[in-house]
């Protein structure tokens, strides 16, 4: 009876140090902003007779949600991420090119080097501004965050000659909560 007694007491002890816990949690916005270039890409493969030779994939090198200042400035880590809400992406050029006439059906993945590559969002006929709700769920931008490392690759179909060089910059908006550094 003694037994059964304590272990009650402590497993409602445990119960109110773990509510004590959830209370430390930091909430705050992370937008990530990262350049994705896309260099000068001549017509030859619009005018060749190979089919499916207008499809263009880049990936970009990698990223770290852990080099923004936000994590720094809520005393926590990338580590002690407990819940992602994510809101948007956002495409806007940077420099180049002044439109995006030059492609269709952008497509844009994310991926962490394990596993397989997911859909972003997608775009049937880009302009110069692009926005669209992401469509990972918040359990698997959970566990990427988690992992840190991050690179983009886009898929693309390419209509037209790409002039020059375009700097394009992805813009992310997510809440975060995080338990705080010990």
């Amino acid at each position: 009876m003694k037994l059964k007694f304590f272990s009650g007491i402590l497993l409602i002890l445990i119960l109110i140090n773990s509510c004590k816990d959830k209370n430390k949690l930091v909430s705050f916005n992370l937008d990530t902003s990262d350049a994705v270039y896309i260099i000068p890409l001549g017509d030859s493969l619009l005018t060749d007779t190979i089919t499916g030779n207008e499809g263009i994939s880049l990936q970009t090198e990698d990223f770290k949600f852990s080099s923004y200042d936000k994590f720094k400035m809520n005393q926590t880590v990338v580590a002690n991420i407990e819940d992602v809400e994510a809101y948007n992406i956002r495409i806007a050029i940077d420099s180049g090119a002044t439109n995006l006439s030059f492609m269709k059906d952008l497509k844009i993945y994310i991926g962490s080097g394990t596993g397989q590559d997911k859909e972003v969002a997608s775009f049937d006929f880009p302009s110069d501004t692009l926005s669209a709700e992401m469509r990972l769920t918040n359990d698997e931008w959970l566990n990427l965050m988690r992992k840190d490392k991050y690179y983009f690759r886009t898929d693309f179909i390419q209509i037209a000659p790409v002039p020059d060089s375009v700097a394009l910059k992805f813009r992310m908006n997510f809440r975060l909560k995080a338990m705080p550094n010990d």
